[in-house]
């Protein structure tokens, strides 16, 4: 499944279509059995993930002598059909690009998750990313949980702390980074969390030394 993936060019990558591109594959139920009952977690995924990405970024920085990393974070809505009611994550969360002001919100049924992804030189790589959950989904998905697997509520701030904090225990200390988030900019190694007001100047420092 992961090798469709990546050789996969369809706008939708869904299961049964990623099935179809594998010669001698079983019927798509079986992926989504595996990927349902799958014994393995999601961060015994993602660790090896981010070990690799930031050895591969280094490995290029000392070939290229490219040290200056940049940062991206932000959030990604994906819409769900409208009767889409199983998938534990799918709720109604506010999209702001359709939404025509505080007076006039537009909400859209899907699942929201944050993403930490990594330029160096002409290199871009998807770092990582968390699930985020609405507090008011979390109390429904406890309901029908027993105590010792109920979910936490965590603040999209919060999620983003986490993934840029472990992301600077992994970077070597003389790489300097710039990171965007919408209205905050973390900068420099260990990251500094600046206002709005200091976003302009942050920026506008960063560049200026590359100037030609």
């Amino acid at each position: 499944m992961a090798d469709a993936l990546i050789v996969s060019d369809t706008r939708h990558k869904t299961i049964a279509g990623l099935y179809r591109l594998i010669v001698d594959a079983p019927d798509a139920s079986n992926g989504a059995d595996s990927l349902r009952l799958s014994p393995w977690t999601t961060e015994d995924l993602r660790a090896p993930i981010r070990h690799f990405t930031v050895a591969d970024c280094v490995a290029y920085a000392t070939e290229t002598n490219a040290w200056t990393l940049y940062v991206s974070l932000d959030d990604s809505l994906g819409a769900k059909d409208k009767g889409t009611r199983h998938l534990e994550a799918v709720d109604y969360h506010h999209d702001h690009t359709k939404s025509q002001g505080p007076k006039k919100p537009y909400y859209t049924n899907g699942t929201v998750h944050l993403e930490v992804r990594l330029q160096l030189g002409a290199r871009s790589y998807a770092y990582d990313w968390r699930l985020y959950l609405r507090e008011k989904t979390v109390r429904r998905l406890n309901r029908q949980r027993a105590p010792e697997h109920r979910l936490h509520f965590r603040k999209q701030t919060s999620l983003a702390r986490d993934m840029l904090e472990a992301l600077q225990q992994l970077l070597p200390g003389r790489v300097p980074g710039l990171c965007a988030l919408r209205q905050l900019v973390c900068c420099q190694w260990p990251p500094e969390i600046l206002p709005p007001s200091g976003l302009a100047r942050a920026l506008r420092d960063q560049v200026q030394p590359h100037a030609g």
